[in-house]
């Protein structure tokens, strides 16, 4: 995806904007989080793995009011203000609904904005189609919609546009990755450093004039890795470990959808799977991350 103009940014910037005031209910926001809440705040951004991330979210949201989601949404970590976010929409789900229910349509719209504009980046049309068109089986249990069970079964395409497939290829005994049309060389042993010789049923990549990003992931939402390669060299820049939507034990049918994008100065992995769906930005330099966000996170 192309590099994104000022009044791009600046666009987001108001959306978020606005979304944050509709999601506050007009009162003033305050960036300070309650005291009690720093240190499961520091927990999340210090995590190692997604299963820490999850038990100290359950902790931060365990009996949090109204105000205090509020206030975490004005937090300076993109991920927890994100995450304090998507919490509004889950108390609006019924703990028990009698039958699959669908979040409010204007709360997922202020929700798609608020990340947007404060995460600085623009979702893939059919990744905001999906999350606009989420249901929920319960509070806590949210799927992604807009995506059909023939997509999901078949990977045939919908009327949202699904994003390009990727596939591991040679060319003149080289290894490559190929979308579409375009290819990139990539070093020998990418392939097994990302984990393809193991349960790998996708592989996303974006192949730009600088450099090319790759990862190869499962069908469910597990955790998977992003690599940076250097167009010119060949070589490896970074690989960054994305945790995806879903780290625990799952049996059926699954199928998952990853899009790569640049923009700005980070690269962003959108997910999603019939059992999750997440985001992910890393900066283009060095690979660090600077937001995760999952609806998996969210605990009861």
């Amino acid at each position: 995806m192309s590099r994104r103009s000022l009044p791009f940014y600046f666009a987001l910037a108001i959306t978020a904007l606005s979304a944050v005031l509709a999601m506050s209910q007009d009162r003033p926001l305050s960036v300070e989080p309650p005291t009690e809440k720093k240190k499961e705040i520091r927990a999340i951004l210090i995590a190692k793995t997604p299963h820490d991330a999850v038990s100290a979210y359950s902790t931060l949201f365990k009996e949090a009011t109204t105000e205090e989601v509020r206030r975490l949404q004005a937090n300076p970590s993109d991920t927890i203000a994100v995450q304090a976010a998507w919490q509004q929409i889950e108390l609006a789900i019924p703990e028990k609904p009698p039958q699959v229910v669908r979040p409010d349509s204007d709360k997922l719209a202020r929700f798609l904005g608020y990340l947007e504009g404060r995460a600085r980046l623009q979702a893939p049309q059919w990744w905001a189609a999906a999350i606009l068109d989420a249901r929920a089986n319960r509070r806590g249990n949210v799927y992604a919609g807009g995506i059909t069970l023939a997509d999901y079964r078949e990977m045939k395409p919908s009327a949202t546009a699904l994003p390009p497939q990727a596939k591991f290829d040679l060319r003149e005994g080289k290894p490559v990755v190929r979308v579409g049309s375009e290819f990139a060389i990539i070093p020998d042993g990418l392939r097994e450093k990302l984990g393809s010789d193991q349960f790998v049923d996708g592989v996303c990549a974006l192949v730009t004039n600088d450099r090319v990003y790759l990862g190869a992931f499962d069908s469910v939402g597990y955790p998977y890795k992003l690599a940076c390669v250097d167009r010119s060299s060949a070589k490896v820049r970074w690989v960054a470990d994305v945790w995806g939507a879903w780290w625990g034990n799952f049996g059926g049918q699954s199928r998952q959808w990853v899009e790569v994008t640049e923009q700005g100065d980070r690269v962003a992995v959108f997910g999603v799977s019939s059992v999750g769906f997440h985001v992910e930005a890393f900066r283009i330099d060095d690979g660090a991350n600077v937001l995760r966000f999952s609806n998996s996170y969210w605990m009861p």
